[in-house]
């Protein structure tokens, strides 16, 4: 199988699907540091600019799958949302095209896979009733039962059949809410894409997760206090870390202010307020995990031979790493600090520093893992194909 992906920033499908075997007949993408980084990572796969000339193509006819997640700024509740109107948000419809074409050239159809945010299905012009509309043949925009789409769905036309689902990242192995409008759509004969996308939860009778939001923290993190302890002392639970935004922005991987965060992760938190150590989570932030590591004596900055020192000098409990850095991983009242780009790294699903290319500066990396899939998602997603595609 081989796959075209467009707006490819940097691939989290090609690190998704390359345990299938699938292989990437090119990339397609404009922004500078993406582009080197799929020219480092994968030199030998063509990499084009603006995917809209492809369809003029005609190795195009090659791409048993086209995928690819158009801009979404043009959407996003944290925008504008001047949808059609904006030239990015007009990609959809580009996106299309190219489907299109590369079915024209075709005996049979691609497999498309498209991803967005939630609020293309919320905006005023219905966009993606347009988008829909174009994907499936109908020459008029489909409008939504009820007034305004669902969360999910299924739709036949005249060129092909479509599934679309709202999948959050936080249930497929990622620690942050992260969710994603993704469709999947195709003419090909015998592939159904609601099989990829919907669960026959009725006849296996599972249930999907379900929590409020802020309950249950992450198992990193709440695995490293004692829960009887922290009833004990009236300490509240740790809220997510990651900001449920529905825009891709490099700001859904800034850790976000949290006014309750329990007293154990204070150096000075124990119930006479030095204590610390006989009931803290004692541990080190390396690079992205939360490890549990006991301290031989106490948090005291200046201790002693039996590790006492004076209460006004008490250090931090957390260091940014627990050998190269004096750097404090969490601090007492509002204050936090930033994710590292190798914890994005992690919460997008990438093996660590696959941004950390030469000459890579955080911004840029920031920015790029905001701006991506999650490779965990994309993993389902393939594998859900495969077992499909006949």
């Amino acid at each position: 199988m081989k796959y075209l992906s467009v707006c490819s920033g940097i691939e989290a499908t090609t690190v998704a699907w390359h345990s299938l075997g699938w292989e990437p007949l090119a990339f397609s993408e404009i922004e500078p540091f993406p582009r080197k980084m799929l020219t480092h990572h994968y030199p030998d796969v063509p990499l084009h600019g603006d995917f809209t000339v492809l369809r003029e193509q005609d190795w195009i006819k090659d791409a048993d799958i086209l995928v690819g997640g158009t801009p979404c700024q043009a959407f996003s509740v944290a925008g504008l949302r001047n949808s059609l109107g904006d030239d990015r948000g007009n990609l959809t419809l580009e996106f299309v095209r190219l489907a299109d074409a590369i079915d024209d050239l075709r005996s049979d159809g691609t497999v498309i896979v498209w991803e967005n945010v939630p609020g293309v299905l919320s905006v005023k012009d219905n966009a993606f009733g347009c988008f829909l509309g174009a994907l499936v043949g109908n020459d008029e925009p489909l409008i939504p039962t009820g007034g305004k789409w669902t969360n999910s769905g299924m739709v036949m036309g005249p060129k092909r059949r479509a599934a679309w689902r709202v999948l959050d990242a936080q249930y497929f192995g990622v620690a942050q809410r992260r969710r994603r409008l993704f469709v999947v759509a195709s003419a090909r004969d015998g592939f159904d894409p609601a099989e990829v996308l919907f669960e026959r939860q009725g006849l296996r009778r599972d249930t999907p997760p379900r929590r409020k939001q802020g309950q249950e923290p992450s198992a990193t993190i709440a695995q490293c206090f004692d829960r009887q302890r922290s009833d004990e002392y009236g300490e509240a639970n740790i809220a997510s870390t990651m900001s449920a935004r529905d825009y891709k922005d490099a700001t859904d991987l800034v850790a976000q202010p949290i006014p309750d965060i329990v007293g154990a992760l204070s150096c000075n938190s124990g119930p006479n307020g030095h204590d610390a150590g006989n009931f803290a989570c004692n541990q080190a932030v390396d690079a992205g995990h939360v490890i549990a590591q006991p301290m031989a004596t106490s948090f005291y900055a200046n201790e002693g031979s039996h590790g006492m020192g004076d209460n006004s000098e008490i250090s931090v409990t957390l260091k940014a790493h627990p050998k190269t850095s004096n750097l404090a991983a969490v601090s007492t009242g509002m204050a936090v600090r930033r994710l590292t780009p190798r914890e994005c790294e992690r919460l997008q699903g990438f093996p660590d520093d696959y941004t950390a290319i030469p000459g890579a500066a955080d911004g840029p990396r920031y920015k790029a893992l905001g701006n991506s899939m999650a490779v965990p998602v994309m993993a389902w997603i393939g594998k859900r194909i495969a077992n499909e595609y006949h």
